[in-house]
């Protein structure tokens, strides 16, 4: 026997009164649009006993049939030191210094590039952390190599960038293992606002640890679509950096020599132009209606900082 489930959906920030009157004038079907009823049956289908009542059409065929971002990479944190003000330096502070290492702290949300101005006193080994009682260093495998990372805490939106082999994972800003022939195919497919509806709805709490994010779907990519994402996010990701080399807050803007003349303006139109262009791409991907389209759209909106 299926058993249906009835839900109401009330996500918007609201006087407590107002959600009561909300709720008992969905209860007695006097509004629709926050009601929701999921066959039993149906939600037994959905991998990692994700209670995802709201779903429908392909959003929640994704959820059922779509292999889990786990299948393509890893996600794994860094060190926790235990005394960040002993542990942790902008990196102006330590350029000319010994034992400093660059080390991804959130730093709030941003794609393709960015949020490049902390490190952390390591050592050779370890051996300053590791001398510390309060310090966690899991993952040293990891350690050094190049890859993806994001933000756990961005306002809701995931934005995955660029981490260099020269920096250590961080534990607010983790680590993504990935093949390195489909690195920027991966990271146009997570940048896109699909990803971050996902992640929202999997998420067990404000921020996106790791193990929700294990289980997003992603959308299986024939060999055409995957180049044609990977060539444009690497496009994105280059023009990320050239508006970043100005900024003098960022290491980069130490590395990075734009020789650009493009006024920044038209550069920042033209990633976004780029990212519409890549999210036109996963949608189709993933198979979406115009009607799933929108519902993603509604739910996440622009995310804050678009590029």
């Amino acid at each position: 026997v299926s058993h249906e489930i009835w839900s109401c959906r009330l996500v918007a920030p609201r006087p407590s009164e107002e959600q009561a009157r909300l709720l008992q004038k969905a209860s007695q079907s006097q509004i629709k649009e926050v009601v929701y009823r999921v066959q039993q049956s149906v939600i037994l289908l959905i991998p990692d006993a994700a209670l995802l009542y709201h779903l429908k059409g392909n959003l929640q065929q994704a959820m059922i049939g779509l292999p889990r971002l786990r299948s393509f990479m890893e996600l794994i944190e860094g060190p926790c030191t235990g005394n960040d003000s002993r542990f942790l330096r902008l990196f102006w502070e330590t350029s000319y210094l010994q034992d400093w290492r660059e080390f991804p702290k959130g730093g709030g949300y941003a794609k393709w590039y960015g949020n490049r101005f902390y490190t952390i006193r390591r050592g050779e080994t370890g051996e300053y952390l590791k001398g510390h009682p309060g310090s966690i260093i899991p993952n040293e495998q990891f350690y050094f190599l190049p890859g993806l990372q994001y933000t756990e805490a961005a306002n809701g939106s995931l934005g995955v960038r660029l981490h260099f082999c020269e920096a250590i994972p961080g534990n607010k800003a983790p680590f993504i293992a990935v093949s390195q022939r489909y690195q920027f195919t991966y990271m146009g497919v997570l940048n896109c606002r699909a990803i971050s509806y996902f992640a929202r709805t999997l998420a067990t709490a404000i921020d996106f640890g790791i193990g929700p994010l294990r289980s997003i779907p992603l959308p299986e990519l024939p060999s055409d679509a995957a180049e044609r994402i990977g060539k444009a996010a690497h496009v994105a990701t280059t023009l990320k950096q050239i508006i970043k080399s100005q900024d003098l807050l960022d290491i980069g803007s130490f590395s990075i020599t734009s020789g650009s003349t493009i006024p920044p303006e038209l550069l920042e139109v033209l990633l976004i132009s780029t990212e519409s262009f890549i999210e036109s791409l996963v949608f189709n991907a993933y198979k979406f209606t115009q009607e799933d389209v929108e519902i993603v759209l509604a739910d996440v909106g622009i995310p804050p900082g678009f590029h």
